[in-house]
């Protein structure tokens, strides 16, 4: 039997992109440290200040691209976050707004938990599509 693939999760380029970034940000950075006396500062912190939202953006893309997904089953769907924390809702408790494109940006789903949104997926996400699978029946459009 073929393995039917229910996981929605952000695309890889979001990897190849983040960590040659990520490194090459950390390279600049620990450079900055060692030619300080060259250069027109002489504290410490002036590169870790100046490369740390870097450093800090592309850690983050590639802890995403790794970690972060939406498993679909049949009742339940399992969301995990960028640091693999696992949380388990049930379809009939969840809600789903869609984002019209024309308004503003892309096409984008909100899952909700009651009040609180739990996850937004991109149409860039790979299987965006099996968000329309959960059936909710207090669905809207913003």
């Amino acid at each position: 039997m073929k393995k039917v693939n229910k996981i929605i999760r952000k695309p890889r380029i979001y990897f190849y992109v983040g960590f040659p970034s990520l490194v090459l940000w950390i390279i600049i950075y620990i450079w900055a440290l060692f030619e300080k006396e060259d250069l027109e500062y002489n504290s410490p912190f002036t590169p870790l200040v100046l490369c740390s939202p870097f450093i800090i953006f592309f850690l983050y893309w590639c802890l995403m691209s790794i970690n972060w997904r939406i498993i679909i089953e049949k009742d339940n769907v399992t969301v995990v976050n960028v640091f693999r924390k696992r949380k388990t809702y049930k379809i009939d408790d969840l809600r789903l707004i869609f984002k019209d494109p024309n308004k503003k940006g892309e096409v984008k789903f909100y899952l909700f938990y009651g009040e609180k949104k739990i996850a937004t997926v991109s149409m860039f996400d790979d299987n965006f599509d099996l968000v329309t699978k959960i059936k909710c029946d207090n669905s809207k459009v913003l």
